[in-house]
């Protein structure tokens, strides 16, 4: 109760300075589950989002109130929406892999930022994979998979059952029974959709720290790799050098590296 209260009271404080701001998405209502409802005003339309409980909420507004996948922060913003134009341009879908992709807020908002390309939401924990479903129902551009994105094939099992469902590790495990699926692989299998070719174009990450895993080999499909988004999660696990990986990969090329929040930014530079 006390916490229902707190957060009426921070979301009423909160309200009127977002309609009259300059923030893109208000959220119209207090509660947590079972849905959260924004107003868009820059597409000037309400939706609304499947929530379970505070976690949920709490992920909905990093994605929608703090939009926190706003590429027009970045100053190659030009670029990069070139690029993506380019490609539909060519008759080529561009490709967006959501790795991590959780309740299906990011995959959705991606879905919408970029109506011509295909987005493919990978996310390991069953119960994320089932609200991610509901939540991007309607989109026809977007495919989910209950599976983890690795370096190589096999399997993993969830760590941590006990954390929020925002924050499932997984590990590589013999005897488990969640698939590992990996970028080279998506773009392989995803060559045509619908009679068209296709081009990887973005992949967003936020995977608890298996970042290590994913960028320890196969990486053929960075190289020229339009827009790369990850969470590093150096600060969640200490001691561990987890981003290290990714730091040797994207230091082979010519990438433009910004850090923005929680997210960064590797950008393929001009002539790439």
């Amino acid at each position: 109760m006390r916490r229902a209260f707190r957060n009426f009271r921070k979301f009423a404080k909160a309200l009127l300075p977002s309609l009259l701001g300059r923030r893109r998405f208000v959220r119209l209502s207090w509660w947590q589950a079972p849905r959260i409802v924004f107003l868009d005003k820059e597409r000037r339309r309400v939706f609304s989002v499947r929530s379970r409980h505070y976690v949920d909420s709490l992920t909905a507004d990093e994605i929608f109130t703090q939009h926190n996948y706003d590429l027009r922060r970045l100053r190659r913003y030009d670029d990069i929406m070139e690029r993506y134009q380019s490609l539909i341009t060519q008759g080529i879908v561009p490709l967006i892999i959501d790795c991590g992709a959780n309740a299906g807020y990011a995959t959705r908002y991606l879905a919408t930022e970029f109506p011509g390309a295909h987005i493919i939401g990978v996310e390991p924990d069953a119960g994320n994979i089932a609200l991610a479903r509901l939540n991007t129902e309607r989109y026809s551009n977007v495919s989910l998979l209950q599976s983890a994105i690795g370096a190589a094939q096999g399997f993993v099992s969830v760590t941590n059952n006990e954390a929020g469902s925002n924050a499932f590790r997984v590990e590589r495990s013999k005897g488990a029974d969640i698939p590992v699926v990996t970028i080279n692989q998506l773009v392989a299998e995803n060559k045509v959709i619908a009679g068209q070719k296709v081009a990887l174009f973005l992949v967003k990450i936020d995977i608890e720290g298996f970042e290590e895993d994913l960028f320890s080999s196969n990486l053929q499909w960075l190289k020229s790799l339009p827009l790369l988004v990850i969470e590093l999660h150096d600060w969640m696990l200490p001691g561990q050098a987890r981003s290290q990986n990714f730091l040797k990969a994207v230091s082979k090329y010519p990438r433009d590296f910004v850090y923005i929040h929680d997210n960064v930014y590797s950008i393929i530079s001009p002539d790439g």
